[in-house]
């Protein structure tokens, strides 16, 4: 268990690196087609295998962690932000819960209190 909630937190972070943070804006700001997400996941778990040492079996379970994560920041964005503004310091403002899930109400608090977020976006 505790090799999972690390592994969730390790992913967490490369995700929030800010290469990768530039390219989910550009992705949001742009055609957001699945193939250009699917480049970011991509280079996140190419990052892992090459980038990285550590054993292969953290390689395998990190690797296997980059696409449930994303998927949730990805939804989270959409679902939140609905593309009118995503700051590029969107991650800082996720808050995640041990399990790797985000936890919407600390979130939504957080983005409250953005003030480059329009009022009415806000509440």
């Amino acid at each position: 268990m505790l090799k999972f909630l690390a592994s969730t937190r390790f992913v967490r972070i490369l995700w929030s690196e800010y290469c990768v943070q530039n390219s989910v804006v550009e992705y949001f700001r742009t055609d957001e087609s699945l193939e250009k997400w699917n480049s970011i996941q991509e280079g996140l778990e190419l990052k892992i295998q090459n980038g990285l040492i550590i054993p292969n079996e953290l390689k395998i379970l990190l690797s296997i962690l980059v696409k449930p994560i994303g998927g949730r920041i990805r939804h989270f964005i959409k679902k939140m932000y609905q593309l009118d503004y995503l700051p590029n310091h969107f991650m800082s403002m996720i808050k995640w819960t041990i399990l790797g899930i985000i936890d919407e109400k600390k979130t939504a608090e957080a983005i409250i209190k953005d003030e480059n977020l329009r009022l009415n976006k806000r509440y």
